[in-house]
């Protein structure tokens, strides 16, 4: 299992639903939100903040996998289940991955999607 793991099935599948631009724009949303938390997730990882990580991971997980980021919603779940249990070890080493997981998964999708995923430097 690899934090760039991608799920081209639930992108198209969302393209087939709610059409390319609603599917891109809730992409390019996401993908702009996690580039805004990546430097706060740093903070929180340097300060220890556990109650906060966990809070993060959780947002992070429930957004990311029905985008196609399956791989990294695998590893926020990680994240906010060793805070959950009591592995503030595994936690703070695991969200160290975060952020080249989230860019690494978001260059796969762009590879397959280039105009509803953004690549590298944002929209």
């Amino acid at each position: 299992m690899s934090s760039a793991d991608v799920d081209i099935r639930d992108v198209n599948s969302l393209v087939a639903l709610f059409g390319a631009d609603k599917t891109g724009q809730h992409i390019r949303d996401f993908c702009a939100r996690v580039e805004e938390l990546l430097p706060e997730l740093a903070q929180i990882v340097s300060q220890g903040d556990l109650g906060e990580l966990r809070r993060t991971a959780h947002d992070l997980n429930g957004t990311a996998g029905p985008l196609g980021f399956t791989g990294f919603s695998r590893l926020a779940e990680r994240v906010e289940c060793a805070v959950r249990d009591g592995n503030g070890e595994l936690a703070l080493s695991a969200a160290k991955e975060l952020a080249p997981g989230y860019a690494a998964a978001r260059d796969r999708l762009h590879g397959h999607f280039p105009d509803l995923v953004p690549g590298r430097g944002g929209p």
